[in-house]
């Protein structure tokens, strides 16, 4: 039975990656002819949507307590509103590859935020870890030169990431009362609120599809598939797969946009990534 729960929870967590991989290429895409703001809108109505019937049928969703709905509603508009518009607005300009290995950061700022907010202790490898990951986004940003829209849409993708952080350490305290699966459909539904007044329909099929896709793959099923990996693997391990969603990311920018894959890119993504597993080891250690 052991067995059949971690090959269960590896099958789930080799999804997540894979969707949440695929996602960067989707919305580089399709924010080329759809506002960030309308896609984000629309992609994540389907999404809430999808939890929502997924929450009828498994009846594995309870209704949050009243006193805990203005902190859900902090934490969905960060960690999917705001979150999602400002890494779609940058990815108008970064490539797939790139704005994912920008993103990676977020755990290395979520660490920092913890230990101003919570009080958590991070050993010097840890920060030996946020000095490497921040030399690694300077290096994707100086290694543009010149071109500040790069600059700035880098720093968009940067302030998603602190968001996302933001999220991570707020929703940390909600885990003693609510299951990962409630957490996850909270913040979708919630986050959704602020900006359905900004849902309107792509001009083709074509980006339609894509955005439905992101909708239902990694914007839904993704969240589901993760509730069970957590469910079968220990935290540490699942979040080990995570460092594979660049990977994922730039392969498909490669293969399916056509975005180059150079040297300076790789140098700096593998010190991000590299800088992210030191804290998370550090953070194992501590706990």
């Amino acid at each position: 039975m052991k067995n059949q729960s971690r090959w269960l929870g590896w099958g789930c967590a080799l999804l997540c990656i894979l969707l949440w991989g695929s996602a960067f290429p989707g919305v580089r895409y399709a924010v080329q002819t759809i506002h960030p703001l309308n896609l984000v809108a629309f992609r994540f109505l389907i999404a809430a949507l999808i939890l929502a019937l997924f929450a009828a049928i498994s009846g594995k969703i309870r209704l949050p307590h009243a006193g805990d709905l203005p902190r859900l509603l902090l934490q969905g508009c960060l960690g999917v509103s705001f979150y999602h518009f400002l890494l779609s607005w940058g990815q108008t300009v970064v490539p797939a590859g790139t704005a994912s290995i920008l993103n990676a950061s977020s755990p290395c700022m979520a660490a920092i935020l913890a230990t101003v907010m919570l009080k958590e202790s991070l050993p010097l490898q840890g920060w030996l870890g946020m000095a490497l990951g921040l030399g690694g986004m300077v290096l994707i940003v100086v290694g543009k030169g010149e071109d500040l829209s790069f600059a700035a849409s880098s720093g968009l993708i940067l302030i998603a990431a602190f968001s996302q952080s933001v999220y991570f350490v707020l929703q940390r305290p909600f885990f003693k009362r609510y299951s990962p699966l409630e957490l996850a459909s909270y913040t979708v539904w919630l986050g959704t609120l602020p900006i359905l007044f900004f849902v309107r329909f792509p001009d083709t099929v074509e980006v339609g599809l894509v955005v439905a896709y992101l909708g239902i793959f990694p914007g839904a099923l993704a969240y589901i598939a993760w509730t069970y990996t957590l469910a079968h693997l220990p935290t540490a391990q699942a979040s080990s797969f995570l460092y594979l969603v660049p990977i994922i990311a730039t392969l498909i920018g490669w293969l399916v946009l056509g975005e180059p894959l150079t040297l300076n890119v790789a140098i700096a993504g593998a010190m991000i990534l590299v800088g992210v597993f030191w804290v998370n080891q550090s953070q194992s250690k501590v706990h």
